[in-house]
């Protein structure tokens, strides 16, 4: 292939620490996703019929969300029919996803793409309802042993 392949343009969603707005507004990683491919169209003026495939990039997947990518472009307005893959491989996923979108514009499986990375560390995927791991997020921040020992006393099976 003679062509050069172009970046376009990149968007994305602010860094924040973990515990503090993400997790209080429960926003999941396929939102942060969402978000941020929205902001890639509104930005670029792409139309998302246009995009051939999306793919993202994760090290910490959910189980209700297993193919992030999917659920973010869906979310975002990419049409149904437009395929959709998550990439994991620690550290480097959106890295990862941007190879694969390169390896598809090269074997002629696509032209345009939308690739990048997701992860929510503040709801990482335990094996805890919600509510439980929202109280144990919170009890890292207990200072005093009366703070923890109230904590421990609130828990019930």
């Amino acid at each position: 292939m003679d062509e050069k392949i172009v970046f376009i343009d990149g968007c994305r969603t602010p860094f924040l620490k973990s515990g503090t707005d993400y997790f209080d507004n429960d926003i999941m990683s396929y939102q942060l996703g969402q978000y941020a491919i929205k902001g890639l169209l509104t930005k670029t003026g792409i139309d998302p019929n246009e995009v051939d495939t999306v793919i993202m990039g994760t090290v910490i997947s959910n189980l209700k969300t297993s193919n992030v990518a999917r659920e973010a472009a869906l979310g975002a307005g990419i049409p149904t029919s437009t395929p959709c893959h998550t990439v994991t491989q620690a550290c480097i996923s959106a890295n990862r996803a941007v190879a694969s979108g390169i390896g598809e514009i090269r074997s002629g499986q696509a032209e345009v793409f939308i690739a990048g990375g997701v992860d929510n560390t503040s709801d990482t995927p335990i094996g805890f309802k919600k509510e439980m791991r929202k109280k144990l997020f919170a009890a890292q921040k207990l200072k005093t042993m009366g703070d923890n020992l109230k904590f421990l006393f609130s828990l019930r099976p």
